[in-house]
């Protein structure tokens, strides 16, 4: 007999950096859109159908069935539009950005599929169609609109995690990495300035062997590619966000060469970052 091992994380390890929600009618059919997000997004079908490609999976989306777009996880969507809707898609959408500490993404964690029915999709559509309401009196104020997106915001990782468990090993990669929250703050603190393995070994008080050694078998990768992949995550979020210079982010992010940013993030994303920021377009 198993029993599994319980414990609590810290409720100040949570953190929601990003919400939103959106819907389109008129995407055009036949329309492809393949991209790397950077925010885990759920998108809901309202009308046509669409086939979604990501890793070795491949699902075709009906009317009232949803998808799911891992952050940092490159897939392919084909839109099919609805002859009786003049060839055109419609669609509704939510993107999230939970982390703990800052730095590790929530739904990462998960074991999520990448179809899910219709029914199982309608809790997500009816916090999305709530979300987009928005009465005048929320409008003239706006703590009580942020509280209603919290909200939402929340009950959506509720639905999430309550549905879909941890990947194999992860419950224990969870107890194992708390070691490692100091360097996790610092990360998100200190983004944009330089950043080594030795100051980062500092904060957890172990020798850099031994850092480096626990920090690869806890997250996968070794420290300063964790770091790399967190700065162009990062600046992936802001280019999609808003309007600052490309170059602005970059600085901000840790990059003080432009031209390494962007060659660095084309490898990652697929695209340039001008061309990143473009594709935000592509839902709404």
């Amino acid at each position: 007999m198993t029993t599994e091992t319980c414990f609590e994380l810290p409720f100040e390890a949570l953190r929601l950096r990003h919400f939103d929600a959106g819907s389109n009618s008129r995407m055009k059919g036949g329309a492809v859109h393949e991209s790397v997000p950077a925010f885990t997004e759920l998108i809901q079908i309202l009308c046509g159908h669409c086939e979604v490609s990501s890793g070795q999976q491949t699902e075709s989306i009906g009317p009232g069935e949803a998808f799911f777009k891992r952050a940092s996880e490159r897939s392919r969507v084909r839109f099919f539009g609805d002859p009786d809707a003049g060839g055109f898609v419609a669609a509704r959408w939510i993107r999230m950005d939970f982390v703990l500490w800052g730095t590790i993404e929530v739904p990462g964690l998960l074991e999520m599929p990448l179809r899910l029915t219709s029914g199982a999709a309608a809790p997500y559509g009816a916090i999305i169609e709530e979300t987009l309401r928005s009465s005048p009196a929320q409008r003239l104020q706006p703590l009580a609109a942020l509280t209603r997106r919290s909200e939402s915001a929340h009950r959506v990782l509720r639905l999430i995690c309550n549905s879909f468990p941890l990947r194999i090993g992860n419950l224990e990669r969870l107890q194992n990495i708390q070691r490692l929250e100091p360097v996790f703050r610092y990360l998100y603190a200190h983004l944009g300035d330089p950043i080594d393995v030795p100051s980062l070994a500092r904060l957890t008080r172990l020798s850099r062997p031994r850092f480096h050694a626990i920090f690869q078998s806890h997250m996968g990768m070794p420290p300063m590619r964790y770091v790399r992949n967190l700065r162009l995550g990062e600046a992936g979020k802001r280019l999609l966000q808003g309007d600052e210079p490309i170059r602005i982010i970059a600085a901000e992010v840790g990059f003080a060469n432009p031209f390494h940013f962007s060659r660095e993030f084309k490898a990652r994303f697929g695209m340039s970052p001008s061309e990143y920021r473009r594709s935000r377009q592509a839902w709404g």
